[in-house]
């Protein structure tokens, strides 16, 4: 169901991160992490996140997959 929270995943980047990764996986100084939806973590293989951001700092995107549509201008009001 779209309207049910089924857990929660964040990255963040600060200087110095993911030092502890292997050099295959990082990307930049980005660190990831998983929460229950009542915010407990979650352990498990973060793998699949650096691998699917990674790519997207070649492109310019520094690893987030909206920032190409928050850089356009916002429609007019009343022009949806």
């Amino acid at each position: 169901m779209r309207d049910v929270v089924n857990g929660i995943n964040i990255m963040e980047k600060r200087a110095g991160w993911g030092g502890e990764y292997p050099p295959e996986w990082r990307n930049g100084n980005w660190e990831y992490a998983t929460f229950a939806a009542d915010g407990a973590p979650r352990s498990g293989n973060l793998q699949g996140c650096f691998e699917c951001h990674g790519p997207l700092g070649a492109a310019g995107y520094d690893f987030a997959y909206v920032v190409g549509e928050m850089r356009e201008p916002a429609p007019a009001a009343g022009a949806m």
